[in-house]
C-alpha cells in the first residue's frame, strides 16, 4: 500500500475502485477494524462518561486518563477512517487533505505516549515526594494542553510535508512521497525512540523508585502505632494505581513494536522486496490501531475505582427501567378499573337506583 514511488497526480479520476474486495485478508482485517471501531468508541465514550459524572473522579490522575480516553477516540473516529479507505479505494480528495489526514495517527500515538508518561510522573510526584509541588486540577490540565502542543509540533508538523499523492496500479493514493534511504532509516528509528524507546525509559525509572518507595512503606507500616489499617489501604492502593499504569504502558507497546520494527526493517534493501512484507505490514498496522480499544478495557476490568463506578451506573440504569416497570405495573391497572367505573353501563345503573 505505501508505495515510495512518486506517480503523477491524477486527480481526474472520478470512480474509487475498489482495491481490497479481491484480497480476503484485506476482508478480515476490514471486520477486525469494525469490531475495534465499535469497541473502541463505546469504550472511550464509557470512560469519559464515567469520570465526568463521578465527581469523586475528578482527579487530576483522571483528567490524564480521560486524556488518554479522548485520543484513542480521536484515533478511531478519524485516523481509522481514513486507514480503512485507503485500503480500498483511490485517494478522492485534494493534496492538502492528504497532508492534513495522514499525520493525524501520529499526533494521537504522541498525545497517548505523552500521556502515559505524565501518568506515570504523576504517581511518581505523588507518593516519592508527596509534601513537595502538588499536582492538581489546572497543573492537569495545562499538562493536557502542552502534550497536544507538544504533540502537533513534534509529530504530526513533520509529516505535513513527508505524504503527497501518489498513483500506484493506476490508483490515487495518499502516500509518502520517495525519500532516500538515509532519511527514511532516521525518520524510523526517531520515531521509534521518541514513541517506544524513551517512554518506557522514563516510565520503567519512575515505577521502580514508585514501588521501592511503597514497599518501604509497608516495610514500616506494621511497625507503625498510628492507623496502620488505614496506611496499608492506602499503599495497597498505591501499588494497584501502579500497577494498572504499568499494564497499560506493556500493552501500548507489545500493539505498537511489532509495526514500528516492520516497518523499519522494509525501508531496508534487502527487504524491499520480501514477498509477505505488504501483509504482515498490514496485519500488525491492524494490531496497532486496535489498541485504542483496549484501554477502557483494562480500566474497567483492573481498575477499582472505575469498576465501582460503573456497577453505580448500572444499578442506575437499572433501577430507572426497574421503577418504570413497576411505576407502569402500578398505574394501568388504576387506570382500567376509573375507566370501567366511568363507563355508561355503570352510569344507567347509578340512574336506575335512583
Amino acid at each position: 500500500m505505501y508505495s515510495n514511488q512518486p506517480g503523477e497526480n491524477s486527480t481526474q479520476q472520478s470512480d474509487h475502485p475498489l482495491v481490497c474486495v479481491s484480497k480476503p485478508l484485506s476482508v478480515f482485517i476490514f471486520v477486525i477494524y469494525a469490531a475495534v471501531f465499535f469497541l473502541g468508541v463505546f469504550g472511550n465514550f464509557l470512560v469519559i462518561f464515567i469520570v465526568s459524572r463521578d465527581s469523586k473522579l475528578h482527579t487530576p490522575f483522571n483528567y490524564l486518563v480521560v486524556n488518554l480516553a479522548v485520543s484513542d477516540t480521536f484515533v478511531l473516529l478519524f485516523s481509522l477512517p481514513i486507514v480503512v479507505f485507503s485500503e480500498c479505494f483511490s485517494w478522492p480528495f485534494d493534496e492538502f487533505l492528504c497532508k492534513l489526514s495522514r499525520p493525524s495517527f501520529l499526533i494521537f500515538t504522541g498525545v497517548s505516549v505523552c500521556t502515559m508518561v505524565a501518568l506515570s510522573f504523576e504517581r511518581y510526584q505523588a507518593v516519592v515526594h508527596p509534601l513537595a509541588l502538588k499536582m492538581t486540577r489546572e497543573r492537569a490540565f495545562f499538562i493536557i494542553v502542552f502534550v497536544w502542543v507538544l504533540s502537533c509540533f513534534a509529530f504530526g508538523l513533520p509529516r505535513f510535508f513527508v505524504f503527497g499523492l501518489t498513483t500506484e496500479k493506476g490508483i490515487l493514493q495518499c502516500d509518502p512521497i520517495k525519500q532516500s534511504f538515509a532519511i527514511r532509516t532516521v525518520t524510523k528509528i526517531f520515531r521509534l525512540i521518541m514513541t517506544l524507546i524513551l517512554p518506557c525509559i522514563v516510565v520503567s525509572w519512575a515505577y521502580s523508585r514508585v514501588m521501592r518507595k511503597l514497599r518501604n512503606e509497608l516495610a514500616f507500616i506494621a511497625d507503625a502505632f498510628a492507623s496502620p489499617d488505614i496506611e496499608r489501604m492506602r499503599t495497597t492502593r498505591n501499588i494497584k494505581t501502579m500497577r494498572l499504569l504499568v499494564i497499560i504502558i506493556v500493552v501500548f507497546v507489545v500493539c505498537f513494536l511489532p509495526f514500528n520494527i516492520v516497518t523499519l526493517f522494509g525501508s531496508l534493501p534487502m527487504y524491499a522486496e520480501w514477498r509477505y512484507n505488504e501483509t504482515i505490514e498490514n496485519m500488525f498496522r491492524m494490531f496497532q490501531v486496535s489498541h485504542s480499544c483496549f484501554n477502557p478495557m483494562i480500566l474497567c476490568s483492573l481498575g477499582s475505582e472505575f469498576q465501582k463506578a460503573l456497577k453505580e451506573l448500572c444499578v442506575c440504569l437499572l433501577g430507572k427501567n426497574v421503577l418504570k416497570s413497576k411505576r407502569k405495573a402500578y398505574v394501568l391497572p388504576q387506570i382500567r378499573q376509573s375507566r370501567t367505573s366511568t363507563s355508561p353501563a355503570n352510569t344507567n345503573s347509578f340512574d336506575s337506583s335512583l
